[in-house]
């Protein structure tokens, strides 16, 4: 199972994204990498791993609470913003 570069140039039209031919070509060849090497998972011997199980364990730190932090100030953050308006940075729209 592979990419084509039709199928490169569609997932970059579907995120709105435009690419060389030579960043196409390179895409591909990198997509198609990162599938072999997902095949390569297909090898796995998993007869002795529970389904359900998870390498996280309970209370690791992954799904943390949120901790306010000192950042700052939003005049500063916004200072070299091309376009901003009310304290926020405007940016192009990129959905219709």
């Amino acid at each position: 199972m592979g990419v084509g570069r039709g199928q490169v140039r569609h997932i970059a039209a579907l995120a709105n994204l435009k690419f060389s031919e030579e960043a196409i070509e390179r895409f591909t060849g990198e997509m198609n990498q990162i599938l072999r090497f997902m095949e390569k998972l297909d090898e796995l011997d998993l007869t002795r791993v529970d389904p359900t199980c998870s390498s996280l364990e309970e209370g690791d730190g992954a799904f943390r609470g949120d901790r306010v932090r000192p950042s700052i100030p939003a005049d500063e953050a916004l200072r070299n913003a091309p376009k901003q308006d009310r304290g926020q940075f405007l940016v192009p729209r990129i959905l219709s």
